[in-house]
Order: structure tokens, then sequence, then C-alpha cells
């Protein structure tokens, strides 16, 4: 994707961490309804950017039916990720910046409850000023 982000999202491990972030990421995935963890696009994603990465998918009600999210480590030798990449893999036109937020909005609602049971293994930080 092409645009600015909405927004500058990571994950990053706290001091007494027993999963990474990209764990805790396909953990979620597995463990909530609507979202997948895609093995291969991630380790395509990873392979294309050099860095441990990961794509969620999210499966939803009304067009586009599903979105992509992606994943990658800052650096090679970095456990903290970034959301790099939110896209409708099918469609042809591009989401608008409200379609963005409002997928943002529901990334951030979801991801959060699921963190509040397990506060222990990272810290999410948001910055949706960054511009």
């Amino acid at each position: 994707m092409d645009t600015d982000p909405i927004a500058n999202l990571a994950l990053t491990p706290t001091s007494n961490a027993k999963l990474t972030p990209l764990e805790v990421l396909a953990d979620f995935a597995d463990a909530t309804r609507g979202w997948v963890y895609l093995e291969r696009a991630s380790r395509h994603y990873a392979d294309q950017k050099a860095v441990p990465a990961l794509v969620l998918r999210h499966y939803r009600q009304g067009a586009p039916p599903h979105i992509d999210f992606a994943f990658a480590s800052t650096s090679a030798e970095s456990d903290e990720v970034r959301l790099v990449i939110l896209d409708a893999p099918d469609t042809d036109e591009p989401l608008s910046e409200q379609q963005h937020a409002l997928l943002l909005d529901t990334l951030l609602e979801t991801l959060r409850d699921y963190l509040s049971t397990r506060p222990d293994h990272v810290d999410l930080h948001v910055d949706r000023d960054t511009a």
C-alpha cells in the first residue's frame, strides 16, 4: 500500500514476557473469532522484508469481506513489531482513510480485549497523529 499510515501501531515485549509480540499476535488470531493467522503469507512477507513478520486476516460482514493486517519487526534484531500494511487484498479500489480508521478501531478494540487477559506479554503503543 502506498498511502500514509492512519496510525503508528507497535507491540513491544514486556520485561518478563514469555512470548514475542509475533507469537502473541498469532495466538490472538487463533483465540479470536473472525481472525486467522496466515502462515504461508507470513513466511512470504518475512522473506520479502528480511525481518520476522506476520499476516493476520480479519473476516467481517460487509464489503470488503476480509482485510489483511501485516506486522513486521522493526529490525532483524528487534522483537518490537509494527503494523505496516492494512489492505483489502481482493478489491481493486484502495481503502479510504475512513475505512482505514474504522478497521484500525476494530483491530484495536479486539486486540485490547485479548491483551487485557494477558497483560504481561506485550505493551501496545498507538499514535494516531502520524502527520
